[in-house]
């Protein structure tokens, strides 16, 4: 008599189910299960419940004691009846010939069998696969992590000479245990020969874990990257400077053409700042010395983002600008940054009595909360991320203490002028600046002979690398400090003379910064030392029109300079040409391109027009122009309208032109042969200074002066010649144009980069052509570095050339 064949799991699940009057759904509720578990268990399709699993559905379906043993026993009979035929499997496997078909379930669906039986049920999740993928590889998991760790000691190894901030850490822990277990293989045959039958076993679990396994390192590696030292996760384009540090530490020298009393920040110390700018505070946006780049050109430093129309932070009527502080910004002591040191910043770089002025008088900050400032401007201001780039937040909570507890109080906006004028005083405000938020230190300062900084392992910027360098030693180049040579070599600059002398001595890494004037001195230096970039600004000959010029107290109060033909006859009479190559050599005077091919300097000064060209040099027709305008000659000299009194003019040459002497005097010559015109020079460097010379009075006829324009595309050609000013100081040369105000105005209500530069560009050309000015020639900024200082990069203004200092390292070649 045939026995009965006892019942499956499946079968008893059902029963009892059925006998308890549940649903399928109520069942698993009562078991914390899914009702996909429980049908599936049902229908067979899974055969081997776990033992939790049992229990869960035995308490729920309240069985008895004989009821509960059966249902029990009917699961444990399934996982040994699975676990024997996977046994069974894998030896059919095994023995198989290499030919022989593989039974497999189409689409990865798993292979059960029996002893006589195959029975293909395609996954119904991903568990059940990574389940199986587990089962397979236990077996062989000593070489697959052999093998993993072997791959781990490679990229640990390998990354950091590519990334120097990677840890090598990872390389060497995971090469450790790789060796002794190597070890273990080499010294115990047995476990070699058990390890060669793992391997061919379990080649494609390893081929899948190695996946895994370099998927991760590329994330992790990318992490690194952008985060070489701590939580930062910058964005910063390495290809602008060259690419990323491949060495860390080190020191350098660098000696800096200027004198140097202060290291405040804002500009507001008791001294001449010149270029300590960057090393020691950094705002909340920077931008790249590349005007081509318009917006894009604007990075977020030590804020989240750049504020733009898109992106909420500038209103369209450009009268309010809202910036967020990156919370991860600290100071150097460690204290967050916050919204009050913005504010803080712009009340010291606002106040008349720390010669604060515009833009920031033109600015009413408001914290929205402690990492939020809010600008609002007096007037449309679209030039915005020009003065968001200069305002630097001051630490309240190092400098508002004690008797200066009081100098201002967010929460108020109660400022007390007397007290910061008189913490401007102190050595703690000027010298010492024990707190700061740039890539490095202050460890000392002794104004006028050096500055030494450490690296802040504090420092934090969207855009920068964490500094590469540990030292930097600047050394400003003062008579007291660089020793002087025995003949100055007139007309440059004595102090630029000792910056090349010391570099010539191998006393400096870097010297900064010299001009065109100094190529003539350089000419021993190989020339992969010797950088040449463009500056913003040109030297130029400007025409006072106001009404206290000395020409027009004998001209019925009227400057001779208001007439354009005047003007004319003026560039006319003077030959550009030899007088700059007299100062620079070198000049071939039929080059067509003779003021437009200085090095690179078009691609740096965005509104500079190539195509257009001023007169020619023309004698007679200089000559011409005045007697038309009404100034004659008489007894060979030119006469006033009156024809009576000579014509005599002062030509002042400003602080930033005086190492142009030479072409002053080539003016004066020239004035003097074609005009017949006395010209008087006046060297305005230390009048400047004490605001008594005469640029600051307009006791001037004719101006050689440096005109630096804004690096900015979207910086106003007013802020040097002012026709939209009436002041003295925004106007020095009394412009008064209605079409040049208009253009300007116009400039100043437009937000988008692209059409400012397009008026600006016209703006400058209609200027050229009015003959307000007329430019001599560029002065392109020049730098001799060594050749293992690497990443260094010259900006087109000579006060911020230390504006990517963080990315700067030193090795033995720079790509």
């Amino acid at each position: 008599m045939a026995s009965t064949p006892a019942l499956t799991f499946a079968d008893l699940l059902r029963s009892h189910r059925a006998a308890a009057g549940l649903t399928q759904e109520e069942l698993a509720e009562r078991a914390r299960l899914s009702v996909d578990a429980v049908s599936t268990l049902e229908r067979g399709t899974r055969r081997t419940p776990r033992k939790d699993t049992v229990a869960l559905l035995a308490e729920a379906l309240d069985l008895a004691p004989e009821d509960r043993t059966a249902f029990v026993a009917a699961a444990t009979a399934a996982r040994r009846t699975s676990s024997a035929a996977r046994r069974a499997t894998s030896a059919a496997l095994a023995v198989s010939p290499p030919d022989s078909p593989v039974p497999h379930a189409a689409g990865g669906g798993d292979v059960q069998t029996d002893a006589t039986t195959i029975v293909i049920n395609p996954p119904r999740s991903i568990a059940p696969f990574f389940e199986k993928s587990w089962s397979a590889m236990q077996p062989h998991i000593i070489v697959v992590a052999a093998l993993s760790l072997m791959l781990l000691t490679i990229v640990g190894l390998l990354l950091p000479l590519v990334v120097p901030t990677f840890p090598w850490t990872l390389g060497l822990v995971a090469g450790a245990i790789t060796l002794a277990l190597l070890g273990a293989v080499i010294l115990a045959r047995p476990l070699r020969l058990t390890l060669v039958h793992q391997w061919r076993e379990a080649r494609k679990s390893f081929v899948a874990v190695a996946s895994v396994a370099l998927t991760l390192v590329v994330v992790l590696t990318s992490l690194f990257v952008t985060a070489p030292a701590q939580s930062q996760r910058g964005g910063y384009d390495f290809s602008y400077t060259y690419h990323r540090p491949t060495h860390l530490g080190g020191s350098i020298t660098i000696g800096w053409a200027q004198t140097l009393q202060t290291l405040a920040p804002n500009w507001i110390g008791d001294g001449v700042q010149w270029f300590t700018t960057s090393p020691i505070w950094q705002g909340c946006v920077i931008q790249l010395p590349d005007q081509t780049l318009g917006l894009a050109g604007w990075k977020a430093d030590q804020c989240t983002n750049v504020p733009t129309v898109g992106n909420g932070g500038e209103s369209t009527d450009a009268k309010t600008t809202t910036f967020h502080i990156d919370s991860r910004a600290v100071w150097s002591d460690g204290v967050p940054i916050t919204a009050d040191d913005f504010l803080f910043g712009q009340r010291l770089a606002a106040d008349p009595n720390l010669t604060g002025g515009s833009p920031f008088d033109q600015m009413t900050l408001t914290a929205l909360d402690a990492h939020t400032v809010q600008i609002r401007w007096a007037a449309p201001y679209p030039d915005y991320l020009t003065a968001l780039g200069y305002l630097f937040p001051v630490p309240l909570h190092v400098y508002a203490t004690g008797k200066y507890s009081n100098i201002f109080n967010p929460t108020t906006d109660a400022y007390d002028s007397a007290l910061a004028q008189q913490l401007r005083k102190t050595p703690a405000f000027n010298t010492t600046i024990a707190v700061d938020n740039g890539p490095f230190t202050v460890q000392k300062f002794v104004p006028d002979n050096q500055v030494v900084l450490a690296k802040n392992p504090r420092f934090f910027s969207n855009f920068f690398h964490t500094p590469a360098l540990d030292k930097i030693t600047l050394i400003p180049a003062a008579k007291d400090y660089l020793p002087q040579l025995a003949v100055p070599l007139n007309p440059v600059p004595q102090m630029e003379v000792d910056v090349i002398d010391q570099y010539l001595r191998g006393w400096l890494d870097l010297a900064l910064p010299l001009t065109p004037l100094n190529l003539s001195q350089v000419g021993n230096i190989p020339g992969n030392q010797v950088e040449i970039g463009s500056a913003a600004d040109t030297i130029e000959l400007g025409f006072n029109q106001r009404s206290v010029a000395p020409n027009a107290q004998a001209n019925g109060g009227a400057s001779i300079f208001t007439d354009r033909t005047v003007r004319q006859a003026f560039i006319e009479a003077f030959n550009r040409c030899a007088a700059v190559q007299s100062l620079l050599g070198g000049v071939k005077c039929g080059d067509p391109t003779i003021f437009t091919d200085e090095s690179d300097t078009t691609a740096a000064v965005a509104a500079y027009d190539p195509s257009f060209k001023l007169p020619m040099y023309n004698p007679p027709d200089a000559a011409r122009l005045m007697e038309a305008a009404g100034y004659h000659l008489v007894d060979g000299v030119r006469r006033n309208k009156d024809g009576v009194n000579p014509l005599t003019l002062t030509l002042v040459v400003s602080p930033g032109a005086s190492g142009s002497i030479t072409i002053a005097q080539q003016m004066q010559q020239d004035f003097s042969k074609n005009l017949a015109i006395g010209v008087t020079i006046e060297d305005d460097q230390i009048a400047f200074w004490s605001h008594t010379s005469s640029i600051h009075t307009g006791a001037f006829d004719l101006m050689l002066e440096d005109s630096q324009n804004s690096v900015d595309p979207i910086g106003r050609l007013t802020l040097d010649k002012g026709p939209s000013f009436t002041s003295a100081e925004g106007n020095a040369f009394g412009i008064i144009d209605v079409q040049a105000s208009q253009r300007d105005q116009l400039a100043a209500q437009t937000l988008s980069d692209t059409q400012r530069a397009v008026i600006l560009l016209n703006l400058h050309r209609y200027f050229s052509q009015q003959y307000y000015v007329e430019p001599m020639y560029i002065n392109d900024v020049i730098a001799l570095k060594k050749p293992t200082l690497c990443n260094f990069k010259l900006w087109p203004d000579p006060g911020s050339l230390l504006w990517n200092i963080a990315d700067w390292y030193v090795a033995p070649t720079c790509p």
